[in-house]
């Protein structure tokens, strides 16, 4: 039970560091916009310039950043998976060690 509490508080952490990742995303750039600027935007009170800076460049580029990492995730978990997974066991620690490497 004590291990289930601490993966909830692990999760929870995780994803609170993603959406403040996410916030600050989108109030750093070459236009600078507050945090509360940002909140309201997204709520529909920003002016035309934050609007356009916002919803037409950077939350684009943050979706994309996060499609793109969620895509090459799931390409490694597919690599490791068909491989064996040959690059999971001690040989990460000393390739040294790790014949296959220098065949």
């Amino acid at each position: 039970m004590r291990m289930k509490k601490r993966k909830t508080a692990v999760f929870a952490c995780v994803i609170v560091l993603f959406f403040c990742a996410i916030l600050l995303g989108l109030c750093w750039g070459s236009y600078e916009i507050s945090v509360h600027e940002v909140i309201a935007t997204l709520l529909g009170n920003g002016t035309k310039i934050q609007n356009t800076a916002i919803f037409g460049i950077r939350l684009p580029r943050i979706l994309l950043g996060i499609f793109v990492a969620a895509g090459l995730a799931i390409s490694g978990g597919v690599l490791q998976t068909m491989t064996c997974g040959w690059c999971n066991g001690s040989s990460v620690v000393y390739p040294v060690s790790d014949k296959r490497i220098f065949q």
